[in-house]
């Protein structure tokens, strides 16, 4: 309450509308391929690696688009 009571109140908090299940599905799907890409460092890892950063940066594009 100091910063409010000062006149230093806190800028308001950008919204995240984009972020849905979609998009949480795709992020958790990155987050275990990076797992797998450190238990075993192999090309096919790092490639299921590659494509799932790959989507979720579509994701977060197209869904960003819509809102």
């Amino acid at each position: 309450m100091y910063l409010v009571s000062h006149g230093l109140a806190l800028p308001p908090c950008k919204g995240t509308s984009w972020w849905n299940e979609e998009v949480k599905a795709d992020i958790q799907i990155k987050r275990d391929s990076y797992r797998d890409l450190k238990k075993k460092c192999d090309g096919v890892s790092f490639e299921r690696y590659k494509l799932a950063k790959k989507e979720v940066k579509k994701a977060v594009q197209n869904v960003r688009a819509k809102v």
